[in-house]
């Protein structure tokens, strides 16, 4: 017999915390190297690679922990005596940082050389026949990797160096280098050890930027493979012809028939009150393509846009989100807060400091944007567009512009000249 339902209360802090950071650095990554690196198979290979040298298996399990780190926080963290492998993806500059704990290296090393892998000596600098050995051991995983992405041979993976203390290494990388660390703990002969293995940023966004043909084929192949998936999928399009940032005392403080000067504006009005010039189309409040296109209207029909180019808007970046919570006192009262159960009962908490914050709060800028209209479409419609295809959008070339603030419509404006700068004039504000 069944028991009965259990009802328990929803607790978002229970959910997994993903950065947008973190979605474009995997993102990336998943564009430029092969699938079969992220599969759970590839530390038993490289473990089978090395088992006949190590004489036994490595046990592993990955680490749910994952931080963005610059490089003065992994000097702290990488205390000597360390191992730091330094690991070169040519022909990229920046380089990858592999951490391997020291006692875990010295038994493969002893098993290597006929020992046990018992009874060893730890905190001492390896001699030259041990760095020798592990050279060695570095070089068949390097060897195996390389041969796991062909045929990418576009990029070959180099052995740079091999450190036991972190402080060479700042010849050639600044202090605030950054890094996405990913660690895992090894086992080998029931002894337990760490790798953890440090990325570049600098070297993802260089790769992601010089993608080669073949890597743009694989990348088309894999979309039209896994098309049906969102080919449904309903999408919005923005049509934006101007921007400008206000704070949020500027926002409150907006009434109908102020005019605000804008800082971008692609399109302006003629005489008779037709729109002319360019407007961008974006799927996405923040995405990095964009369609260019021409105004088109005409008085005696409705307002229309013809797609001109698809251009590569600002990408989004790595903002360098840090945890320190490794060598954080635990003592020290946090920067980030959580919300608790009941702290928002109408959207934000009633112990809210309005009071004292309203200073800060009212001076975060909010961008404005002047919006020509909206495209309703699916992705499968996408799919069908090409470079001069008019997109009509139902609305008088002669009603008022959108006025949008965060995707959410604030009024109604129009374009003004003023001295020669593009401005908008508030006609109905939405408070």
């Amino acid at each position: 017999m069944h028991g009965a339902a259990e009802i328990r209360p929803f607790h978002y802090q229970n959910l997994p915390k993903i950065r947008k950071s973190e979605i474009y650095f995997f993102d990336t990554l998943a564009r430029i190297f092969p699938t079969h690196l992220f599969q759970q198979a590839l530390i038993p290979e490289i473990s089978q690679a090395l088992e006949p040298y190590i004489q036994g298996q490595l046990g592993y399990q990955w680490i749910d922990k994952e931080q963005y780190l610059d490089f003065s926080q992994i000097e702290r963290l990488c205390l000597p005596p360390t191992l730091l492998i330094e690991i070169a993806l040519l022909p990229a500059d920046s380089r990858f940082l592999l951490e391997l704990d020291p006692r875990l290296a010295a038994i493969m090393i002893d098993r290597a050389l006929g020992g046990t892998g018992e009874g060893l000596e730890t905190g001492r600098a390896l001699n030259e026949v041990e760095r020798g050995v592990f050279t060695f051991l570095l070089l068949k995983v390097l060897q195996h990797v390389q041969q796991t992405w062909q045929p990418a041979a576009s990029m070959e993976l180099r052995l740079a160096g091999l450190h036991q203390d972190p402080t060479p290494l700042r010849q050639h990388i600044p202090p605030d280098a950054l890094y996405h660390r990913k660690e895992l703990y090894l086992g080998l002969l029931q002894n337990q050890g760490f790798a953890r293995l440090y990325t570049p940023i600098r070297l993802i966004q260089e790769l992601a930027s010089s993608l080669s043909p073949q890597d743009s084929a694989q990348e088309m192949m894999m979309l039209q493979s896994n098309f049906h998936l969102i080919a449904d999928q309903p999408l919005t399009g923005h049509l934006r012809v101007g921007t400008v940032m206000l704070s949020e005392a500027d926002l409150a403080g907006l009434e109908a028939e102020d005019i605000v000067l804008l800082r971008e504006c692609s399109a302006s009005p003629t005489e008779e009150g037709i729109l002319q010039g360019e407007a961008m189309l974006h799927f996405g409040q923040r995405s990095a393509y964009a369609l260019r296109c021409r105004i088109d209207e005409d008085p005696s029909s409705n307002r229309r846009v013809i797609i001109e180019q698809l251009i590569r808007t600002d990408a989004p970046g790595i903002p360098g989100i840090l945890d320190r919570s490794e060598y954080e006192d635990d003592n020290q009262p946090s920067a980030q807060s959580e919300y608790q159960e009941g702290d928002m009962p109408g959207g934000y908490g009633d112990d809210a400091n309005y009071e004292e914050m309203a200073p800060v709060l009212s001076d975060v800028p909010v961008p404005l944007i002047v919006e020509l209209g909206r495209v309703e479409a699916k992705a499968r419609d996408l799919a069908y567009l090409r470079l001069g295809q008019v997109l009509e959008l139902r609305r008088s070339p002669y009603e008022p512009l959108d006025l949008v603030v965060n995707g959410q419509i604030l009024g109604k404006g129009e374009l003004v000249e003023i001295d020669g700068q593009l401005g908008v004039r508030i006609i109905e504000l939405r408070k």
